[in-house]
């Protein structure tokens, strides 16, 4: 065991020699000796000895006291003094080095040993304590919760670690002159007081959720922990505080979630409930009171509701059957649908979802679904209806998905095509391929536009049939949008239209043979008449009498007008209707060159729509023409008429209505002259031709003269 060094600080060397055999005896090494007090700071400095045994009364200016206290805030050494007299003065005085014992001259072996012996293990254990304090001290400083010390008797706090005064934002200063009033609500402070008077009498070991106020004056709440103990004399309680502010802000804000939660679960539209493994109902909104009738009492007993929900016995093991297999896989959601009997005595279609927690408790859901079950089953029965139609029509109906090109068909596609469903899986690449070469450009033309615009779609082209023919097809559907409005999907029907196209073509043939066969009729019509009016030309040559020549030109413009009606047809693509403009131009230039008044520069103005009138019609209406021009042209401006000569013809269609005006600025016709009394063969055949069309003549006499016709085209 390695020996105390011990060093002797005394004037008196003979002193010093035989304490120094002294020790030396006891087991001790003396590492040095010094005369002074200054002496024994510089050996105790360079030789750091365990104990110096110092003489009070050191000569060379410092006593052995002055020499103890320096060497005691420098180095913490003990020391035991040496003297040798009692003098109580000196000895009061010592007192101030904190020495760890006395020695009296002349020096006793025993004395000397239990001095020094007993000087050493003091300060060894006051070494110790020391490291102690140090490391509580240090955990206590760097403790994550806060800590206070609190004198209750003198009211005040004595102690503050580093977490605390951070908790509050003081410091320990600043904590030391405060006390409870300081950093409690006033309000909170009875309540916090008897808080920490049962923690005093260990009545609790926790105060929770004690409010705090900081030093900005903001609140925080905190858990705080106490225990009483005596520290230096004094009876102190001793608390340690933890922030639960975050704590209590998420207990509050999960009170309010599950108000709220609460809340929707009382509101929901749907029935809900919560089952134990038992399936005793815990909880019963509303909502499932008021479909079913049941409220939380009847759910109690599972076997007596299940008996009331299910009267039947049979339907009763099935559906339990049901539940049990479900329950019985590891899924954590069921989805069931059957009809309940409700409390009223009423049966319900009910969709039942059930959840089972983590905990193994279920979550049940209840929807009423008896008026969407009924509206299914109809549906259901419509679209079997439908199926059998479509089958029934020979149609197809198909889905075709844009995005992927896959077309599905309708198992009636062998019917139309010859290829069973499992060989014409192609999607929309095998549907082009099928298409006729000379149908395929224009039809995918169509269905791109009919894409872009997400439109209506009806097209018809030729596909090829499994035995290698075309068949034709008309291909009806429309496009259906996704979220952004481009097509997404085509739903559509094929229908075999290969007979009615054969049908047309025949039909076809057959019209263009009758409209070879009409036109040869009207050319040879419009050839008759114009034989007749050679031959009454040729007739009118030989006969002398004026008047009987006027009546054969007149009967012959008669003709011509109606010859002209068949000759328009005759050149006409319509042969069935009459271009009223075309004819008027030709009609009104014929009975103008005819009917010349010898002034030059007179040409009739011509009005005239695109109007098209059929033959019925046309013949009766060009007749009228014919007269009232002819008489305009032979009277309207005799030779002694002085005046710019002018005519005007116009004929329109006004809502379904055809209306002529012929008017002239003539000499007009005389108020004698009556349409339908006159023996005019011409004036008196326009009423006639008019009723003929269900039409009425008006005259007018104001300026010259102006011919009304209005008649319903037909």
């Amino acid at each position: 065991m390695k020996k105390k060094r011990i060093l002797i600080a005394d004037s008196d060397a003979v002193t010093a020699s035989e304490v120094e055999n002294i020790l030396g005896g006891l087991g001790y090494e003396v590492c040095g000796c010094a005369g002074s007090g200054r002496e024994a700071l510089q050996k105790a400095a360079e030789l750091e000895p365990d104990l110096i045994l110092m003489e009070i009364a050191l000569k060379g200016g410092m006593d052995g006291i002055e020499a103890a206290k320096i060497i005691r805030d420098r180095h913490a050494l003990p020391v035991v003094f040496l003297t040798g007299y009692a003098d109580i003065a000196a000895v009061t005085r010592s007192r101030e080095a904190d020495p760890h014992g006395y020695v009296l001259k002349p020096v006793e072996t025993w004395h000397l040993f239990a001095a020094v012996e007993t000087a050493l293990n003091c300060h060894e254990l006051k070494v110790k304590l020391g490291e102690e304090e140090k490391r509580y001290r240090t955990i206590f400083q760097n403790a994550v919760e806060g800590v206070l010390v609190a004198d209750m008797k003198a009211g005040k706090f004595v102690y503050a670690n580093s977490a605390l005064c951070r908790m509050f934002d003081y410091s320990e200063e600043e904590l030391r002159q405060m006390w409870i009033d300081d950093i409690h609500p006033e309000k909170d402070r009875d309540m916090v007081m008897n808080e920490f008077m049962a923690l005093a009498r260990r009545e609790k070991i926790l105060a929770a959720d004690i409010p705090c106020i900081r030093k900005d004056g903001s609140l925080f709440y905190a858990d705080i922990a106490g225990s009483t103990m005596v520290i230096d004399g004094a009876i102190c309680n001793v608390g340690f505080f933890t922030d639960v502010t975050e704590r209590k802000k998420a207990g509050e804000a999960f009170r309010e979630s599950e108000e709220r939660f609460h809340d929707l679960i009382q509101g929901m539209p749907i029935g809900i409930s919560l089952m134990n493994q038992e399936f005793s109902a815990e909880y019963v909104n509303p909502e499932l009171t008021r479909i079913t009738g049941y409220d939380q009492e009847d759910l109690a007993d599972p076997q007596l509701l299940f008996e009331q929900v299910f009267p039947d016995p049979d339907e009763r093991r099935k559906v339990w059957r049901i539940l049990m297999n479900d329950i019985g896989r590891p899924d954590i959601r069921y989805l069931r649908q059957f009809t309940a009997r409700c409390k009223d005595g009423s049966d319900k279609v009910i969709q039942f979802c059930m959840v089972r927690m983590a905990d193994g408790r279920f979550l049940v859901t209840y929807e009423d679904v008896t008026e969407r079950s009924r509206i299914e089953e109809k549906l259901y029965d419509w679209m079997r209806r439908f199926e059998l139609m479509v089958e029934a029509s020979g149609q197809v109906t198909y889905d075709y998905d844009v995005s992927s090109g896959v077309i599905v068909w309708g198992d009636t596609i062998e019917r139309i095509l010859g290829y069973p469903t499992d060989e014409i899986g192609g999607g929309i690449s095998q549907w082009e391929a099928l298409l006729h070469p000379d149908d395929r450009a224009g039809t995918l033309e169509h269905l791109e536009h009919a894409m872009a615009d997400c439109a209506y779609w009806d097209a018809e082209y030729r596909l090829l049939h499994r035995n290698g023919r075309y068949v034709w097809i008309r291909d009806r559907g429309f496009f259906l949008p996704d979220s952004t409005g481009a097509a997404a999907r085509r739903l559509g029907m094929l229908e075999d239209i290969t007979l009615r196209k054969e049908a047309e073509v025949q039909i076809r043939e057959s019209l263009r043979e009758k409209e070879t066969l009409l036109k040869e009729v009207h050319h040879r019509v419009k050839n008759n008449f114009q034989m007749i009016t050679s031959l009454m030309s040729l007739q009118s040559m030989s006969m002398q009498n004026k008047d009987l020549i006027k009546y054969f030109g007149d009967a012959q413009n008669r003709i011509r007008s109606m010859a002209l009606i068949h000759e328009k047809l005759y050149q006409s693509k319509d042969i069935s209707h009459i271009d009223m403009a075309s004819y008027l131009r030709t009609i009104v230039y014929e009975l103008h060159t005819s009917y010349s008044t010898g002034r030059d520069g007179f040409n009739p103005c011509i009005e005239s729509d695109e109007l098209f009138l059929n033959i019925d019609q046309a013949i009766p209406c060009g007749l009228i023409i014919n007269e009232i021009l002819t008489n305009a042209f032979k009277y309207a401006f005799p030779p002694h008429w002085k005046g710019e000569p002018e005519m005007r013809i116009s004929i329109r269609e006004l809502s379904g209505m055809i209306e002529m005006h012929i008017m002239d600025n003539g000499v007009g016709m005389p108020e004698s002259i009556d349409m339908n009394t006159t023996r005019s063969l011409g004036l008196s055949l326009v009423p006639m031709l008019a009723k003929q069309l269900s039409g009425e003549v008006l005259l007018d006499r104001s300026a010259g003269t102006r011919f009304i016709v209005r008649f319903p085209k037909k």
